[in-house]
Parts: structure tokens; C-alpha cells; sequence
């Protein structure tokens, strides 16, 4: 949103030598969640994503292997379909907690445990659809709580009246704007649901990598330009809040900001964490649907080097 509003990337885009005459086109597309972005990137509609660790995963998966879960797998197609590159991190949350469950203020659920027989609503292919099925498969509860899809929520709108499931799973800022009306609470305070770090990273078409370089190094430079805007401009989270439409005390507690006391839930973050992305894999590939993760070429795709050519060359 920042490289947007600031004309960053448009900034920092080669205009010279082969890029002499070239004329970009650039389309800002925003979504809820990241199911659809990994199916633009797969798809050759988007060319860069920002992805939630869990969608970030599912995006690394070749297209010619057929998710267990699919129910078209026999009929499945390959044809046009891109493969990606991870080429940075954007923000991280080292305790896990930029995910969680929400229920009615007064539910009576206050345990993992008490979500047996229940419901529970979450984007599925999202972050918050990663943390839940690891948490309740750790737990031993996957099969005795009911995942529900939502593809869009309005948590203005949601009342404990209008809710049709028992409890929520998503991921940050939602929490804090359903603590903040009152409506909701986290399932557990003061309790790490994902005993796993969360992130945020960059994944690109592998065509656009090897193609042109130039303009993903020239993405990445808007990045780390956004990045120090954002902790360097004292009233940036002020206008973030107003980009967003949020409180600038949510803002502030969802991304950290150095003139603010108030603690954030994720970092801004750029170097890929490989031993994050081996663990998650670890424990998401023995649950069902997932088994595909497991054939992720983490060395191939992992490409810390166009960030490396960022930093050294902005």
C-alpha cells in the first residue's frame, strides 16, 4: 500500500538500456485474502504478491503436482500455469500471534478443547486456514471441529447475532478491531495458538524473475524504501490509518511502529527465514491436503539474491 501511495515503485523502475522505451502499466490489486493471489501468480494474472505464510507455501508448490485435496485432481491442468519464486520477507511475527481465534464476547468457549463438536469460519488458503489446522492437528482436534470457508468478512458489520459459527479464525488486524467494538475476544489470552512465527513475503512469477530482473530488484528497492519511510516519517501511521481506514492505534499494534510505545504484532522484515519456512512445512505436510508441501524445491525456490542486488544497489 505504501509503495502505491508513495509512487515508489514507479520511482525506482529501470528506464534504461533495454528499458529505454518501455512503457509500464501498473495495476494495484487488493484482495482479502491470499487464496486468489496465489491462483493470479499460478495463473500469469499477477505478476508480484504479497503473501501470509501458509498461502505464501501453497504458492511454492509446482503447478504439476495435483493438491491431495482437490477433488478436480484427476482432470487437473498444468497448461499455462507459472511456477514462482520467493524473493523476500516483508514483516514478521516472532511469536505467532498475528493469527488467532475469535469468538462472541461471551461465548463460553475458552479452551482448544471446547471447540470440539463446534465451528469454526476462516479463509481457507490463508495464514489463519495454516495456523488453525496446525494448531487443532497438534492438538489432536482436526477432525472433531468443523472448518467452515469465508471468503470476505466485515468484522464492522458481524455481531454475535448475525454469526453462524461458533468462532472466527483470522488474522491481524481483525482481532484488534473485534476486541476494540467489543463484539469478540481472542478464543485465549496470553496464549500462543501457532508455537510457530508468522511472516509475510514476496513471491514473484518465475517468468518475470527471469525475464527481467531488473524491474523485481527495482520492486524490492520500493519495498525497503516503504519500509524506512514507514519507521523514519512520524506521522505515518497516521496517514496509513486514513489509507486503510483503521484506527492509528490498530495500525500501530498490527505493524510496529519506532515512534509509538505501542508494542506491534508483526516487524518489518526483509531476509528470508528458511528455517522458518522448513518448520512450517514440517508440521503442515503430515495433514491431510497437504502432503504436497513436502515437494517444494526450497533451494530453487528461495532467490535471496535479488534482494542482496537491492540493498547494495539502492
Amino acid at each position: 500500500l505504501i509503495i502505491e501511495r508513495l509512487g515508489l515503485l514507479e520511482h525506482f523502475l529501470p528506464r534504461d538500456g533495454q528499458y529505454r522505451n518501455t512503457k509500464y502499466h501498473l495495476k494495484w490489486c487488493n484482495f482479502t485474502s491470499g487464496a486468489p493471489i496465489v491462483s493470479g501468480l499460478q495463473s500469469q494474472q499477477l505478476d508480484i504478491g504479497v503473501l501470509g505464510d501458509y498461502p505464501l507455501l501453497l504458492s511454492g508448490i509446482a503447478p504439476n503436482i495435483s493438491p491431495a485435496h482437490s477433488p478436480s485432481s484427476r482432470k487437473y491442468t498444468t497448461a499455462g500455469l507459472s511456477n514462482t519464486r520467493l524473493v523476500s520477507f516483508v514483516a514478521s511475527n516472532p511469536d505467532g500471534s498475528g493469527n488467532t481465534i475469535i469468538v462472541p464476547h461471551r461465548s463460553p468457549l475458552k479452551s482448544l478443547e471446547d471447540l470440539r463438536d463446534r465451528s469454526i469460519a476462516v479463509p481457507f488458503s490463508s495464514s489463519a486456514h495454516g495456523m488453525i489446522i496446525r494448531t487443532l492437528a497438534r492438538e489432536n482436534l482436526l477432525d472433531d471441529v468443523t472448518l467452515t470457508s469465508i471468503n470476505k468478512l466485515n468484522i464492522s458489520q458481524l455481531t454475535p447475532r448475525t454469526a453462524t459459527v461458533d468462532g472466527y479464525a483470522y488474522f491481524a488486524p481483525l482481532h484488534e478491531i473485534a476486541n476494540a467494538n467489543g463484539r469478540f475476544r481472542r478464543l485465549m489470552e496470553n496464549y500462543d495458538l501457532a508455537e510457530l512465527p508468522t511472516f509475510h513475503g514476496i513471491v514473484v512469477q518465475d517468468t518475470l524473475a527471469d525475464r527481467h530482473p531488473d524491474i523485481v530488484v527495482a520492486y524490492l528497492k520500493a519495498l525497503l524504501a516503504a519500509q524506512h519511510w514507514y519507521c523514519s516519517t512520524p506521522n505515518a501511521v497516521s496517514l496509513v490509518s486514513e489509507w486503510v481506514r483503521l484506527d492509528p492505534e490498530i495500525v500501530a499494534k498490527t505493524l510496529k511502529f519506532s515512534h509509538s510505545s505501542t508494542p506491534g504484532l508483526f516487524f518489518p522484515e526483509t531476509t528470508i527465514r528458511s528455517d522458518w519456512i522448513v518448520e512450517h512445512i514440517h508440521q503442515l505436510q503430515p495433514i491431510r491436503g497437504n502432503q504436497s508441501l513436502g515437494k517444494i524445491d526450497i533451494n530453487s525456490w528461495i532467490q535471496p539474491e535479488f534482494l542482496e542486488t537491492a540493498i547494495h544497489s539502492i
